[in-house]
């Protein structure tokens, strides 16, 4: 019977199997949150286009400029594969392409004003819940 239903005043243990149910409802929270703040996307916005707005969060932030074949192979997609991703969000309006001047080959990829608004506050609620979460 769980802790709270059998009338024992006394805390639960934080064992193993109380973390990792911390951790996965931790973990649903934050797709929760993701899903909600994306949900005029979510027909198409799964794992492979969050990933990509993560990388290009975290890299403007370290001053770093990403192309598309460097995504696929950090996140081993196929070239062709991320093409359609990056057009994709592109199309939508979260992400930049720019012909890079010293290569006119490479595109470099940004997060467009609305789309860095947008990581902003979602990276805020889910920072916040990880502080609320008993791990």
């Amino acid at each position: 019977m769980p802790w709270m239903l059998s009338g024992s005043p006394e805390l639960p243990e934080t064992g193993p199997q109380e973390n990792s149910r911390n951790i996965a409802a931790l973990l649903l929270k934050i797709w929760s949150i993701r899903a909600n703040d994306f949900k005029y996307f979510a027909e198409d916005f799964g794992e492979v286009p969050w990933n990509i707005m993560l990388d290009l969060t975290c890299s403007a932030h370290h001053g770093k400029t990403v192309v598309a074949s460097d995504l696929a192979i950090t996140y081993d997609v196929p070239k062709t594969t991320m093409n359609r991703y990056v057009d994709y969000l592109h199309n939508i309006g979260l992400v930049e392409k720019k012909r890079d001047a010293d290569n006119r080959v490479r595109v470099l990829l940004s997060l467009t004003d609305e789309a860095n608004d947008m990581m902003t506050q979602t990276l805020s609620k889910i920072a916040a819940e990880m502080g609320k979460a008993p791990v």
